[in-house]
């Protein structure tokens, strides 16, 4: 498909492609993983330029569909998908 949608040739038109893709519960929650990592990497951080520390995650909200479906036509097949997580964490 990477092929077919990076052609680039006078006479040659690609009609919509569709992506389907679902995750398993193993990949949703390695995914998940690494996002809390790296917001507690970004919170860290900023606590640390007002003088303060992390405590606890005390709220976590994952939207990301398990399920995934989009048009390839208009998109990049060389983008990949992000992963979002918001956590709020106590600062002590």
């Amino acid at each position: 498909m990477e092929k077919f949608l990076n052609v680039k040739a006078i006479g040659v038109t690609r009609s919509d492609t569709n992506l389907e893709a679902q995750l398993s519960d193993e990949q949703m929650a390695e995914y998940a993983k690494l996002a809390f990592d790296d917001a507690k990497v970004k919170a860290t951080a900023i606590a640390q330029k007002i003088g303060r520390k992390i405590g606890e995650a005390i709220y976590i909200n994952d939207t990301n569909p398990q399920k995934i479906a989009e048009s390839m036509y208009y998109g990049n097949s060389e983008q990949k998908k992000m992963y979002y997580l918001s956590v709020s964490f106590e600062l002590l």
